[in-house]
Parts: structure tokens; C-alpha cells; sequence
């Protein structure tokens, strides 16, 4: 799951992505494959096992998930596809206005990704240029309300971990996203998400 991220409902939501600005130390420009820039994209998959929190107007939801897609040259990558399974994999810790979760999904996917400054990963807008984000829909005293966060974009320190990848959303790192549709206009996305390249080691440098 990569780079996942960012709601309204102040929601928490699962799976994640990773950045940290750590001082004096050298950036990440590339992804590299068993110790080699990669040369073309490489399919990746990744997984928010504790979930992601997504947080927003008195609301937070934590859903764990997976997603799938690339790592490219010049230290792009790409988000493709997101699965959330809500009713099995997310779960309302603080409720707010929201009686029940009906629905959480990502929104405006593809999502480009790019290593840029210190270790980090920036989520910037899709193809179509439209934001990243999150839209959670709940059942509340008012009937079906959905509440969508979305961020031009976002910041996510990145960790390298035994093979691994992991990008995560942070407070003083990620920024905050804009949210419609419920009771608050911002909303936070807090977590780790894990990339790999299946059956190979992947590592940002």
C-alpha cells in the first residue's frame, strides 16, 4: 500500500505511506532494487498493519488496508489501487457525529508520488490533477453524510526497514488536508504504510 492518506469525518482510516525531515542528513533521489536504481517502473504492493488513523472534526477512524503500484526512476512512484475492506478492516475509536461507518474510501487515485528533500516522499495531485484523499461516509443524527479530505500535497518520511519501505504519516511532516462536508474544514492522516517489491528487496537512497 503506498502512500495512503488524508479525511474529513475525522476519520482514521488504514494503510499508509512514509517521510521524515531528519536534519543533516542526505536526501533520497532514487528507488533502488537489490541494491540498483531502478531503470523502468517496478510493480510494489504495501499494507498499513496497525491501519491509519484519519481524524477530522471530532471523528477518528482507523482502517487498515492494501494497495499496489510503482516505483520508477528519478525517485517517482506511483499509488494505483487502494482495498478497504470497511466493515472487516475499519473501526470508529472516537465517534463524534458518526453513529456508524458506512463506507471509506480513497479518492482521485492514481496518486504520483516523489522522493524529494530530507528521506521523504511527497503524495502530489493525479494525472488528471485532481488531490489525493479520503472520503468516509457515516450514518449520523442527520442521515448519510460524507465527509472528503483532500490535500494538494503531502508529506511522509520515508524508512528504510530490512527490504522494506515504510512512509509514514506524521505530525510536524505531513501536512493537514481540507476537508468538506462535515463539521470541521481539516482533517489528519497518521500511520505507516509498507512498501516491498515482492520476493526482492527495495530500499530508497
Amino acid at each position: 500500500m503506498k502512500r495512503i492518506r488524508i479525511i474529513g469525518l475525522a476519520i482514521v482510516a488504514v494503510f499508509a505511506l512514509s517521510a521524515v525531515a531528519a536534519s543533516g542528513a542526505s536526501a533520497f533521489t532514487t528507488w533502488d532494487v537489490e541494491g540498483s536504481p531502478v531503470t523502468a517502473p517496478v510493480e510494489t504492493t504495501s499494507e498499513s498493519a496497525a491501519g491509519l488513523t484519519l481524524s477530522s472534526g471530532g471523528t477518528t477512524v482507523v482502517c487498515k488496508g492494501t494497495d499496489t503500484g510503482t516505483v520508477e526512476p528519478e525517485g517517482k512512484d506511483k499509488v494505483n489501487t487502494i482495498t478497504v475492506n470497511t466493515e472487516k478492516d475499519c473501526t470508529v475509536t472516537v465517534a463524534g457525529f458518526c453513529e456508524s461507518l458506512i463506507n471509506v474510501k480513497p479518492v482521485n487515485l492514481p496518486w504520483n508520488t516523489k522522493l524529494v528533500g530530507e528521506k521523504e516522499d511527497e503524495i502530489l495531485p493525479s494525472t488528471a490533477g485532481k488531490n489525493p484523499g479520503w472520503a468516509v461516509t457515516c450514518s449520523t443524527i442527520l442521515g448519510e453524510k460524507t465527509v472528503t479530505c483532500t490535500a494538494p500535497h503531502a508529506h511522509v518520511e520515508v524508512v528504510n526497514n530490512a527490504g522494506k519501505v515504510e512512509t509514514v504519516f506524521k505530525e510536524k511532516v505531513t501536512e493537514n488536508a481540507a476537508c468538506e462536508g462535515g463539521t470541521s474544514s481539516e482533517g489528519t492522516v497518521r500511520g505507516i504504510d509498507l512498501i516491498q517489491v515482492p520476493g526482492k528487496k527495495l530500499s530508497a537512497n
